[in-house]
């Protein structure tokens, strides 16, 4: 895997943790194709 997505991967992983551990409701969102010919 790539760094970036290992990285996106971890930060992931924690906040389930987190989340997990905290009782905290959470949604993760990835956004795609922000710039294109239009923007």
């Amino acid at each position: 895997m790539w760094s970036y997505a290992c990285g996106k991967q971890l930060i992931e992983r924690l906040i389930y943790v987190e989340g997990a551990e905290h009782g905290l409701q959470f949604t993760i969102v990835r956004p795609f194709s922000r710039i294109g010919p239009r923007i």
